[in-house]
């Protein structure tokens, strides 16, 4: 056997022993095994449970208590978060950014994602007009852009204050309910409610029968 590539010099037990090593194989199998079988002590919390990891001098339950209790600073300004300063989507998401560093975030994701953003807002528009005749239930305008949902019984502004989230997340969540709402486009729409005696478009239905 060459001694010259892989061996050289002699182990304590006789054996030739590997290069770069002062072992042989089998003594360095055995000292490995010995080394990193045997179990390690784990530290007692401060409860007296043992504690969740090795690198975490708590159990699991004091360190969660310690994550809610403990003060946490923004992860971009580094400024305390208090629950004035703090973003709401922060305090769902536990994500540590106060809501000026959430703006500019804000900002720089729809900058980033502006194409997307509109071509998803479009379909989901597209969706929900699906669900309500796709066209304009007084003048029948189809154009997509023009369409929107309205309140039949004209209690919009309560409906707002009772709901949380954007109309048409409401309106799927809610399977697409077809009592008190209805298809308008925007001209009819701001008419029904704002212009004297409804829209242009029924007071000429009206005089003409």
């Amino acid at each position: 056997m060459s001694t010259s590539t892989k061996y050289y010099d002699q182990c304590p037990c006789g054996s030739l022993k590997l290069r770069e090593s002062k072992l042989c194989r089998e003594c360095w199998k055995s000292a490995k095994v010995k080394h990193y079988g045997r179990k390690r002590k784990t530290p007692l919390c401060e409860c007296g449970k043992p504690k969740c990891s090795a690198r975490v001098f708590r159990c699991s339950a004091c360190y969660h208590k310690y994550r809610r209790e403990s003060p946490k600073h923004c992860r971009d300004c580094e400024v305390k978060l208090t629950s004035r300063n703090q973003s709401p989507n922060s305090l769902k998401y536990s994500h540590y950014i106060c809501t000026l560093c959430h703006r500019k975030w804000q900002k720089g994701y729809n900058a980033r994602n502006k194409e997307r953003n509109t071509r998803r807002r479009i379909a989901f528009k597209i969706e929900v007009m699906s669900h309500y005749g796709n066209k304009c239930q007084c003048c029948g305008e189809q154009e997509i852009a023009f369409l929107t949902i309205d309140h039949v019984r004209e209690d919009g502004n309560q409906f707002r204050k009772s709901r949380v989230g954007g109309l048409y997340n409401w309106l799927k969540a809610h399977k697409y309910p077809q009592d008190g709402f209805q298809c308008l486009c925007i001209n009819c729409n701001w008419a029904k409610s704002k212009w004297t005696g409804g829209c242009p478009h029924q007071q000429k239905q009206t005089v003409a029968t």
